[in-house]
């Protein structure tokens, strides 16, 4: 998975806390817009949050769930690189699918609505691969189909293989839930 914090050019990921569930909430709240394209972004309850919180504290290396800064300085003491302020612009869930390949998934990338068409994203997302390689095959986003945003974010930032999963590429057919299928790209070397 991906190490605890890390950087970009212009943000700061770590792993999500307990005290960023109210930061977390509010986002979510926020992005109501997107919930008839992809059901993931609904309104979560502050257990559902929590619960996702554990899954990650307790499955290190299954589940990551990682709150997204925009840094608005960089300063350098003795050789050492560190953030001063930052804006919470968004989070990111990742879960270690091991079957049919060992691929990292995108379970949800939520940037707040102000913080949307930046290249943030997208930097945020070609970093992760490099800091990915070699330690899965394939980086997946679960895809809506009638999201026609995500889908040419997720081909933009390389995934542009439908991958089969449960023995299909289109997922939702013949259930309550919409359409979706499976992008992915290589994180071998």
């Amino acid at each position: 998975m991906l190490p605890t914090s890390w950087f970009t050019a212009r943000l700061h990921c770590r792993d999500a806390k307990d005290e960023d569930i109210p930061a977390l909430l509010a986002a979510l709240a926020r992005s109501q817009d997107i919930v008839a394209l992809d059901p993931a972004f609904g309104v979560a309850s502050e257990a559902e949050i929590r619960g996702h919180l554990e899954r990650h504290r307790n499955g290190p290396g299954v589940v990551q769930m990682q709150v997204i800064h925009r840094l608005s300085a960089m300063t350098s003491t003795e050789g050492c690189t560190q953030s001063v302020g930052g804006e919470f612009v968004g989070f990111w869930r990742l879960v270690r699918v091991p079957s049919p390949a060992d691929a990292i998934g995108v379970e949800i990338l939520l940037m707040r609505p102000e913080a949307r068409r930046e290249g943030l994203a997208l930097e945020m997302v070609a970093c992760a691969r490099e800091h990915l390689r070699g330690s899965a095959s394939e980086l997946w986003a679960r895809v809506y189909l009638a999201n026609a945003r995500a889908m040419a974010f997720w081909t933009r930032a390389g995934l542009r293989r439908v991958a089969e999963h449960h023995g299909a590429f289109i997922h939702g057919l013949s259930g309550d839930e919409p359409p979706s299928l499976i992008l992915a790209c290589s994180l071998t070397p």
